[in-house]
């Protein structure tokens, strides 16, 4: 912000705020560091993994605000696909940790929401609700992903960060009208899918293996 308000270009329109150049200086430092969460949390270097994981994510949600969009979703897509290994599927932990930030954004609503008036979304995570709601089906495709594992921790990290957004929304004066209640109604729609379809792994408890990651190894606060 300061670098921006240095050049004059603070106030000028998120596309052209950036050189190329430096966008695909920036793109190359936020991927580096997202290998490094990767690499310092199959280290075991948890407190490392986390703050390096929490700086991308509050990077990226403060670039929501000055920088193109389509670049920083991209980015956040990258980070949330990153390919899991079934043998480590604790490694989901701080893709959570950075749709847990990304959430909080003040405009996430508006982003994730983004419609003609009197427009509802699609009702099922398909490939349309993907593309018009990109940052909603993120948070649900990465809880999904969480509740398909055995670690019962990030199940209850992951079912907290969307029930806080619900508590939010339900308190937001911008919201409030019955137009876009229902809008917001058939935002969240498909995590009844999500939920549905997991309810078994909520329920039951898992019988992991000796050698398994224990929970509390899942905190790494």
């Amino acid at each position: 912000v300061h670098w921006l308000g240095g050049t004059e270009t603070l106030r000028t329109g998120r596309v052209g705020k950036f050189t190329a150049v430096t966008l695909a200086t920036l793109k190359e430092v936020v991927l580096l560091l997202m290998a490094e969460v990767r690499a310092l949390f199959e280290a075991n270097e948890r407190s490392a993994a986390k703050t390096t994981s929490n700086a991308i994510a509050y990077f990226l949600r403060e670039m929501l605000g000055f920088l193109d969009r389509g670049v920083v979703c991209d980015l956040i897509q990258r980070y949330v696909r990153m390919r899991i290994p079934m043998e480590q599927p604790f490694l989901i932990a701080p893709q959570l940790e950075v749709v847990g930030m990304i959430v909080n954004y003040e405009h996430f609503v508006p982003l994730a929401l983004v419609l003609a008036p009197g427009d509802l979304p699609p009702q099922t995570l398909d490939t349309a609700y993907r593309r018009r709601h990109f940052l909603a089906a993120t948070l649900f495709d990465v809880v999904r992903a969480v509740l398909q594992t055995p670690h019962r921790p990030l199940h209850k990290r992951a079912l907290r960060i969307v029930h806080a957004l619900l508590f939010k929304l339900s308190f937001d004066r911008r919201y409030r009208d019955d137009v876009r209640q229902a809008r917001l109604a058939a935002l969240f729609f498909p995590f009844v899918d999500v939920a549905v379809e997991n309810v078994g792994r909520l329920t039951v408890s898992w019988r992991l293996p000796a050698d398994a990651i224990p929970d509390e190894a899942l905190d790494y606060e």
